[in-house]
């Protein structure tokens, strides 16, 4: 297998791993995520709220990947001053879909790519 390299904008210092489905449905109350979060991807139902970690606590590298398996509206929060994409509303998932939200380099930045409708 050799290297892949991507040629974008995307800014992500630290190893991003992937270490898979750890829940097969986020249903409720929703979740906040965590440090420990890194490299998961969780599958999200229902009308539904989860928030992200302050950017500042988190791992270089620190990635989630979400997806929409149900197409009702999920909704991602921030934690204090902290954006996605340099705004500082937040995500609304109302169709079904998959992204993936990543710790960026830039203070205060998360970076959220894939297909968020």
């Amino acid at each position: 297998m050799g290297e892949t390299k991507l040629h974008n904008d995307l800014n992500v210092t630290g190893k991003i791993t992937v270490a898979g489905i750890i829940d097969s449905t986020v249903t409720g109350s929703g979740k906040t995520f965590a440090n420990a979060d890194n490299g998961k991807i969780f599958h999200i139902s229902g009308n539904n709220t989860v928030v992200l970690p302050a950017r500042s606590g988190l791992d270089d590298g620190w990635t989630i990947g979400i997806v929409n398996v149900s197409g009702d509206t999920i909704t991602v929060n921030t934690t204090g001053s902290d954006l996605v994409n340099g705004v500082g509303s937040d995500i609304n998932s109302s169709i079904y879909t998959g992204f993936y939200v990543y710790k960026s380099d830039t203070t205060n930045q998360f970076i959220a790519m894939g297909t968020v409708y």
